[in-house]
């Protein structure tokens, strides 16, 4: 793994932990995919119809995905219960003996 990680990277493993090597990889990961995107969406762009809205380079990016804003407090709470309290009783108490 540590020598696929310095492949794709483009540097010698020696010095570098496993760590590093993740976080240059996903890096370099990063940084294609913003290449990708924008070839892609100028394409789009150059070939699209003037009425339509242009589309923007974050569309193609899986890194640049917005993630949903949760406003409504009922709605947050709710949310934090699905993830942190699975299996759980969903608040019900305890009949104490």
């Amino acid at each position: 793994m540590i020598y696929e990680l310095s492949g794709t990277v483009g540097v010698l493993p020696f010095d570098l932990t496993l760590r590093e090597l993740l976080i240059m990889a996903e890096s370099k990961l990063k940084v294609s995919w913003l290449q990708t995107s924008a070839i892609v969406s100028m394409i789009l762009n150059v070939n699209r119809d003037p009425k339509n809205k242009p589309v923007p380079l974050d569309y193609f990016s899986p890194y640049k995905q917005k993630e949903k804003i949760i406003n409504d407090t009922k709605s947050a709470f709710s949310a934090m219960r699905e993830v942190f309290c699975k299996g759980k009783n969903n608040g019900a108490r305890r009949k104490s003996r």
